[in-house]
């Protein structure tokens, strides 16, 4: 697939910290937001083999779930749970596991629990936004630094998505983010320590307002895809799992110069799924961008489940 000849490089404005990165707005503790950092990465292990990751960090902001007693209750929290994800993609396996962060920055979304076993910085420097994700687990850890090769991606209306019934959603990418070879990068798991010498990442940073709207009828297809030829697309449609109603359809390109295209028409269809944990869950899907491009996507690990919480349970008292 493609969407033409491949562009000259240009040069690229210095990619900086905004004030939309830093939307804290009066109320937004009813909010669910997340500044989402995930990445293809490979490296090589003592043993000289060549390894494959993809590396999930998101840190979420949403209501939580405390109890008084026996009765459960929602709870609004503005310290986000952070969900790391290690895909290991040689060995088909999955990683999974959430922490509750005991710290936020508000103004650069920097979190971190209080032993700094996994922590996420993001500044502004010389070169550019640099993003440090750290995370040390019981099955896995990672270490690593993310510069930007282009300016934020605004999608939508200058940052804010339209998505129907569903209202508008801040909507901010760093789409062109690739490791930082001023800092050493690695994996390791079970022993086995790599040297990471390559990465493609993207940061995706969302807020919307889910207390009008029941997010347990949503079924949500997204893709963050990168091009050979400096470009990206996010592409997603959000239906209603029971009913098949679609509530938004949403695709757009970041050209190789940082701009917006818009990618009218497009679709996401699925065309294949197999059942997991009881459920018909899909496996493969067909992206039509009309004039443009024609994608088939599959997964690399069948059915890759790691459970998402809005928040974790905590106890509480009178």
């Amino acid at each position: 697939c493609g969407f033409g000849s491949v562009a000259q490089a240009q040069p690229q404005p210095l990619d900086r910290l905004t004030e939309l990165d830093q939307v804290r707005v009066s109320g937004a503790s009813t909010r669910l937001e997340w500044l989402f950092n995930m990445g293809l990465v490979t490296g090589v292990n003592e043993f000289g083999e060549t390894r494959h990751f993809a590396i999930v960090f998101n840190s979420l902001i949403g209501p939580q779930v405390a109890s008084l007693g026996p009765i459960p209750y929602p709870d609004f929290d503005n310290l986000p749970v952070v969900m790391l994800t290690l895909h290991d993609l040689d060995r088909k396996e999955v990683l999974h596991t959430q922490v509750q962060s005991d710290f936020l920055d508000p103004a650069t979304f920097d979190v971190s629990t209080r032993d700094l076993s996994v922590f996420q910085t993001r500044r502004s420097s010389a070169r550019g936004v640099l993003t440090r994700l750290f995370a040390k687990t019981e099955n896995f850890s990672f270490s690593l630094q993310i510069m930007s090769t282009k300016p934020q991606a605004l999608f939508g209306d200058q940052g804010w998505a339209d998505n129907g019934p569903m209202g508008k959603a801040l909507y901010l990418s760093r789409t062109g983010r690739t490791l930082d070879p001023a800092l050493s990068a690695w994996v390791e798991l079970r022993g086995e320590k790599v040297r990471l010498t390559e990465g493609q990442f993207w940061e995706d940073h969302q807020m919307v307002d889910p207390l009008h709207f029941n997010l347990t009828r949503l079924k949500w297809n997204w893709f963050a895809l990168h091009f050979a030829d400096h470009s990206e697309a996010m592409i997603y449609k959000i239906e209603d799992k029971e009913t098949g109603e679609v509530f938004a359809r949403f695709a757009q390109r970041v050209r190789p110069d940082g701009s917006i295209e818009p990618l009218e028409g497009t679709d996401v269809v699925e065309v294949d799924h197999l059942e997991s944990r009881g459920k018909r869950v899909p496996r493969a899907w067909e992206i039509i961008v009309p004039g443009k491009a024609w994608m088939r996507l599959d997964h690399v690990i069948p059915a890759p489940w790691y459970d998402v919480a809005l928040g974790l349970a905590k106890d509480s008292a009178l």
